[in-house]
C-alpha cells in the first residue's frame, strides 16, 4: 500500500515536472518567436527608410545631372553662337529677323555665302547633315536674301535665337529681306511715289468723277390731251445776196495787159 502511495506521488511530481517544462517551452518559444517579429519588422522598417532615402537621391543626383547638362549644353550653344558672332562680326540687322556678315575686299556674295552657311548651320545644330544645311538654305531664303543688283557691304543670314537648349531661326517675310538689303547697300530704295501729294491723290483729268444722277420725284400722271404740242424751232431765213449792179454800156473794157501777158 505504502509502495503504491509512493509510486503515484513519483507520477504526480513527474507530470508536474512535464507540465511545467512544456509551459516554460512554450513561454520560450513565444518569446524567441515574438522578438524575431520585432526584429524584423525593425528591419523591414529601417529597410523601406533606406530604399526611400536611396530612391530620394538618386532622384536628386538625377535633377542635378540634368541641370548640369543643361547648363553645359546651353553654355555650348551660347559659346558658339558667340564664337560666330565675334568671328565675323555679324550684328543684327535692326527691325529685321536677320544678322549682317560684312563682306571681305575681293570677295564675291555666292563665294562668301558658300563658305560661311555650312558652318552657321552647325552653330544651329552641331550634328547637322550636308541635306540639312542645304534644306535650312532654301527654307530660310539664304539665296534670296543675298541675290541683289548691287555689291553689297555684307552679307545676311538668318538670325539665331536660344531659348534654354533650343535654338531656333526665323524664317523672314521679303518685306524685311527687302529693307536688309537696303540696309546693306545690296539694293538702293524704290523712288517715293509721285500720284499722291500732300496726302491728296491726283486724279486724271480725263477721267472726272461721275456724279450721282438726282433722287427721282413723283411727278402727276398726264395724259396726251394735257400735253402741251411741241413748237417748232423758228425757221431760218436764207441768206440775202447783195444785188449785182450792170456796168455801163459805154465803159471800156478793162486793160488786160495790166495782168500780164496773154497766152
Amino acid at each position: 500500500m505504502a509502495f503504491e502511495a509512493d509510486w503515484l506521488g513519483r507520477e504526480e511530481r513527474y507530470r508536474r515536472r512535464v507540465v511545467k517544462l512544456l509551459a516554460l517551452g512554450f513561454v520560450i518559444v513565444g518569446a524567441a518567436i515574438g522578438t524575431a517579429a520585432i526584429l524584423h519588422g525593425r528591419a523591414s522598417r529601417q529597410a523601406t527608410v533606406a530604399a526611400a532615402t536611396a530612391a530620394q537621391a538618386a532622384r536628386e543626383a538625377a535633377v542635378q545631372r540634368a541641370r548640369d547638362a543643361f547648363v553645359a549644353d546651353s553654355a555650348a550653344a551660347a559659346n558658339r553662337n558667340n564664337g560666330f558672332t565675334n568671328r565675323y562680326g555679324a550684328t543684327l540687322v535692326s527691325g529685321t529677323p536677320l544678322i549682317q556678315i560684312p563682306l571681305p575686299a575681293g570677295t564675291s556674295v555666292a563665294a562668301h555665302v558658300q563658305t560661311l552657311w555650312p558652318e552657321y548651320a552647325r552653330v544651329f545644330d552641331p550634328q547637322a547633315t550636308p541635306e540639312q544645311v542645304s534644306e535650312w538654305y532654301r527654307k530660310y531664303y539664304v539665296d534670296v536674301m543675298n541675290d541683289g543688283p548691287l555689291r553689297p557691304s555684307a552679307i545676311l543670314f538668318p538670325a539665331i535665337e536660344q531659348s534654354g537648349l533650343k535654338l531656333s531661326m526665323e524664317r523672314p517675310s521679303f518685306g524685311q529681306i527687302a529693307s536688309a538689303q537696303i540696309t546693306v547697300g545690296m539694293r538702293v530704295p524704290a523712288p517715293p511715289d509721285t500720284t499722291e501729294m500732300m496726302g491728296t491723290p491726283i486724279e486724271p483729268a480725263s477721267s472726272p468723277a461721275p456724279t450721282p444722277a438726282p433722287a427721282a420725284t413723283e411727278t402727276p400722271a398726264t395724259t396726251v390731251a394735257d400735253t402741251p404740242a411741241a413748237t417748232p424751232p423758228p425757221a431760218i431765213p436764207p441768206p440775202v445776196e447783195p444785188p449785182v449792179e450792170p456796168a455801163p454800156a459805154d465803159s471800156a473794157p478793162p486793160d488786160s495787159s495790166a495782168n500780164g501777158p496773154r497766152s
